[in-house]
């Protein structure tokens, strides 16, 4: 039988440990160094961490968890950076995880969402419950499943303990989802399309109107934050 591969993979939390996780077949001809993926992490939670190698082969004596998802189609660095990501880590002693995610700002557009969403025993006991708890099941009941931030505003008095509560009470249930968060700035380009006889022209009876074209002309194009200035 062939060996299962398995993935170590850096998480960006407070510790030094890399986490092995066996990868799917499904997965095994995309997964790879430097490479996102999406894995489970503790009893409940998920994360989002970086391939930095792969297991050895040896046998463990406990079942790993596989990798939920990959995110990328291409590697975000190659066996070169990650040596110096690696340097990094150990001259200033910090989690090689925590170097990745600040080398790479903001995740790349990526980041794990918490869900909440009623169970159906939860959809059940709705209308038998009471207080704030009666109304976060009929909030989740009408949303269908939404974050504990937003229950926070639909629900007066509602705080993340409650629904905690109500999670372990198996009224609630949480999920953990990739999002894209990416954040692109766009701003105006200003490009003239006109020759400098026809600027010429135009300066003549609108002067400012010219000199802006005399300027886009000369310089190429140009951003509004530049024209502005």
């Amino acid at each position: 039988m062939a060996q299962e591969k398995t993935v170590q993979v850096a998480l960006p939390v407070p510790s030094e440990e890399l986490f092995l996780y066996s990868v799917p077949k499904r997965f095994s001809g995309g997964v790879g160094t430097g490479k996102r993926v999406f894995v489970p992490f503790g009893k409940t939670r998920k994360a989002i961490g970086y391939v930095v190698g792969f297991g050895d082969g040896k046998k463990v004596d406990f079942e790993l968890k596989e990798v939920i998802d990959i995110l990328d189609e291409s590697p975000l660095f190659d066996e070169k950076r990650l040596e110096f990501f690696r340097w990094i880590s150990d001259y200033y002693m910090a989690p090689l995880g925590m170097v990745l995610k600040f080398a790479h700002p903001l995740g790349l557009g990526k980041t794990v969402r918490k869900t909440v969403r009623a169970t159906s025993e939860g959809k059940s006991r709705a209308s038998a419950a009471d207080g704030v708890g009666k109304k976060i099941l009929q909030a989740l009941s009408i949303e269908g499943e939404t974050t504990a931030e937003n229950l926070m505003e639909l629900v007066g008095g509602a705080s993340l303990e409650t629904v905690n509560s109500l999670q372990r009470d198996g009224l609630v249930e949480f999920d953990y989802r990739v999002v894209s968060d990416e954040k692109v700035k766009r701003e105006k380009v200003y490009s003239a399309s006109c020759d400098a006889d026809a600027v010429s022209e135009i300066r003549k009876t609108k002067p400012a109107k010219g000199a802006i074209l005399e300027f886009v002309l000369r310089s190429g194009p140009a951003s509004h934050s530049l024209m502005r200035e």
